[in-house]
């Protein structure tokens, strides 16, 4: 079945400029918040090196996390470039690719995040148990259970989502292509 609009209700071309700016907005504010992450983590010094064994570890996931959305930026920003000026079938199939691979490090920055939790889970509880009540133990626990669930959840929401969205772009840049060449068929070129 192909797909005609973009959410039942939205035309492929406009869909594809509206996923290519939430993609780059989505991008640019993750790259932004990485780097403010990165250089606001605890446990600094100076130099922005790290001398608590947990944000040793950490850092390392901010900046992979700080390198993906970078290049999801890029690639939504090469796809707003293509629909809005280019708008040719062989650019489109260029970043209906583009458009994959974006999905794919939007997936893999969102596995990190779980990864992350779990890794530090424990660490993050003693922290949370020293900042508030020894009262307040099990709350702690329950706290970080419940964001690993919360980060499961939102990694399945938004594979499904940017996998459409990679989906409808990749629908756009052929229909492109079957409207170019149709109207090769009918016009040909004269000599």
């Amino acid at each position: 079945m192909a797909i005609n609009k973009c959410c039942c209700c939205i035309p492929l071309r406009a869909g594809v400029i509206i996923i290519s700016i939430i993609w780059l907005l989505v991008g640019a504010y993750q790259t932004i918040r990485g780097i403010i992450n990165l250089v606001s983590l605890p446990g600094t010094d100076g130099n922005g090196i790290f001398s608590v064994g947990l944000f040793q570890n950490l850092r390392a996931f901010i900046i992979i996390t700080i390198v993906l959305y970078a290049l999801v930026t890029i690639g939504a920003a090469f796809g707003l470039f293509v629909v809005i000026c280019a708008n040719k079938s062989r650019m489109l199939l260029i970043y209906s690719k583009i458009a994959y691979c974006i999905a794919a490090i939007q997936i893999i920055s969102n596995i990190l995040d779980i990864i992350a939790i779990a890794l530090f889970n424990k660490e993050m509880e003693k922290i949370c148990q020293e900042f508030s009540s020894f009262q307040s133990n099990n709350s702690c626990s329950t706290i970080n259970k419940a964001s690993l669930a919360y980060g499961i959840i939102i990694t399945i929401i938004v594979a499904i989502f940017v996998i459409y969205f990679a989906i409808v772009i990749s629908a756009y840049a052929h229909r492109k292509r079957e409207n170019e060449d149709a109207n090769k068929d009918n016009n040909p070129p004269y000599y």
